[in-house]
């Protein structure tokens, strides 16, 4: 695995004058694809229509009450990540106040387990 590493804000991380790649962890390279699919927006991609959650389209619209339809969503969009072989947990946390949903996932892959925040 040959990628290129984005820092705590998601942007292009530099080591030195070049641009810095994971070379030994995949299971970061993993961690930080599953990151970068759930901050995406389902059809955002032009190369790729299905990359990314149906954040506005389909989870934005449901009741609180509703979690387990979205945990289900990203559960299914985190296990067509590669690299990724099982999903340990997917939490979620709604704020009614910001109406934001935020969360966090731990996955096995190939390299190992794997942790994230979203």
């Amino acid at each position: 695995m040959n990628e290129m590493c984005l820092d705590k804000n998601h942007d292009i991380s530099l080591d030195g004058k070049s641009i810095s790649r994971f070379r030994d962890s995949g299971a970061l390279a993993v961690r930080q694809n599953v990151q970068t699919m759930l901050s995406t927006e389902e059809g955002e991609a032009f190369s790729d229509s299905v990359h990314g959650v149906p954040w506005l389209g389909e989870i934005a619209g449901l009741p609180i009450s509703h979690l387990d339809v979205a945990k289900k969503i990203i559960r299914d969009k985190i296990k067509d990540v590669a690299g990724v072989r099982d999903i340990e947990s997917v939490a979620l946390v709604a704020d009614t106040r910001t109406r934001n949903i935020s969360g966090k996932f731990v996955v096995n892959t190939q390299y190992g387990r794997s942790s994230g925040e979203f």
